[in-house]
């Protein structure tokens, strides 16, 4: 075991753990099932009294060679994580083929025209049934501010171990493009890969199909092969699994039901919209506005470390959390050890600043890759699916590192004193649940005040 007092840690570190913790919360994430061995609480250096546990309820760019699961284990340094309120991964261009196979088109990667920002608008509308041709003719349509036809059809994806079936949406990117969430539509990678020719998948399809970004699959035996070029969110709820421009839409030979997407300009009055329209011909439907639900953690002493958080549901893994609660809690700087900064929430920071310290300390730096950094706040759900809970990951909870070497479900190799040295800094260590998550160290307590066996 490490001799704690041989090891001190900076002041300034030891003076924010004496002035911000004073209580004992256990955290638990709803649907995590972890299994946690004898000494999984944080032991021999800190006294500390367990709390009632707490449970969550709810009412940036890699590239590729990557699986989605690796990905968003995230598997990239801190300056490039992709930390934060939305994630966009976007696979690099391929390389020019030297023999282009004509029965199966694939993107040049010619470099595509630079694209401005867009302001981004919210389809309040659909209209099905409709001729295409008259799309333009509604947007005309006094109190209307954008309308895009999209073509939504199905396609079957040879990826490993079964064929798939996903949904795929068709779409003029620059007439679709302001319509998406605003984390995707002004990420203009997105949008060069999909007019090069590439798909972009949501989140959820993507970790459904676990292939590795920027890889082709097939479609079928004559429709062709489709590149995986992007993961981003495409509407709230999404529009379809994937979305591809038209253009390679025919190449594949894919195609779909016409629908019109429709948003209304700001101060319109939406009755006399919607009868404009649907005088239009098609059959008019509104989209719901999305529902704001809360997420909190229970137990008697939560409410006192980690306030409730208001937030949006993508329907594909994703959250948008109110940007209040993040401005209030969520913060990024630098740590020992990581390279590159690290955005957390301020209580887990605390933390997290004093485990990586004492690992430092105790000359064991060097096991810890600084390449393999996974990430810390990402506003998600657990696994990036959007029928679990709110990951604590979504909190700023959670830091996931050494992740090659400690894949979710893999025997973990995490070496067992940096195991120690974070249990007695109040983590709990996913390597030791059902379903091992070596990488993993979620925040488990909030200390007390060091004491004996806590370097001082």
């Amino acid at each position: 075991m490490t001799d704690h007092n041989s090891s001190p840690l900076p002041a300034a570190t030891r003076r924010a753990i004496a002035a911000g913790v004073a209580v004992l919360v256990i955290l638990t994430v709803l649907g995590t099932a972890p299994q946690p061995g004898p000494d999984a609480a944080a032991s021999d250096g800190l006294a500390m009294t367990p709390m009632v546990p707490m449970t969550v309820e709810s009412g940036a760019v890699g590239q590729g060679g990557e699986t989605f699961a690796q990905l968003f284990d995230e598997m990239r340094a801190p300056e490039a994580s992709g930390e934060g309120q939305g994630t966009v991964v976007v696979a690099a261009p391929p390389s020019i083929p030297e023999v282009e196979p004509e029965s199966q088109p694939v993107p040049t990667g010619a470099p595509a025209p630079a694209l401005a920002a867009v302001e981004p608008v919210t389809p309040t509308m659909t209209v099905t049934g409709l001729d295409p041709a008259t799309a333009s003719s509604i947007a005309a349509i006094e109190g209307v501010e954008a309308a895009s036809v999209v073509e939504v059809g199905q396609l079957t994806l040879a990826v490993p171990g079964a064929e798939q079936t996903v949904t795929v949406a068709a779409v003029e990117p620059e007439t679709f493009r302001p319509m998406t969430p605003g984390i995707t539509a002004n990420e203009t990678a997105v949008w060069e890969r999909i007019i090069a020719g590439d798909a972009a998948f949501n989140h959820d399809a993507g970790n459904r199909l676990s292939v590795p970004l920027g890889s082709t699959v097939q479609t079928g035996s004559s429709a062709g092969a489709l590149r995986i070029g992007a993961y981003a969110s495409n509407g709230i709820p999404p529009v379809a699994d994937a979305l591809v421009s038209t253009d390679r839409a025919r190449q594949l030979g894919f195609t779909g039901e016409p629908v019109l997407y429709v948003a209304m300009a700001p101060g319109a009055d939406g009755s006399a919209v919607r009868d404009a329209v649907a005088a239009a011909g098609g059959v008019v439907e509104e989209i719901e506005e999305p529902v704001e639900q809360q997420a909190f953690l229970t137990g008697s002493a939560a409410a006192e470390f980690f306030e409730p958080f208001n937030y949006i549901d993508h329907g594909d893994g994703l959250i948008t959390i109110d940007p209040a609660w993040v401005a209030r809690n969520i913060e990024t700087r630098r740590l020992p050890i990581f390279t590159g900064n690290v955005t957390c929430h301020r209580q887990m920071l605390i933390q997290l600043e004093g485990a990586l310290a004492e690992v430092e300390a105790a000359g064991l730096a060097p096991l810890i890759d600084t390449s393999d950094y996974g990430g810390c706040w990402v506003a998600r759900h657990i696994d990036w699916r959007p029928d679990r809970p709110i990951s604590m990951h979504g909190w700023g909870l959670a830091v996931d590192f050494n992740v090659q070497t400690n894949m979710l479900g893999a025997q973990p190799t995490m070496d067992p004193r940096i195991v120690e040295i974070f249990d007695r800094w109040g983590f709990v260590w996913g390597g030791r649940w059902s379903r091992p998550d070596g990488m993993h160290f979620e925040l488990g307590a909030v200390l007390q005040s060091p004491t004996s066996g806590t370097p001082q």
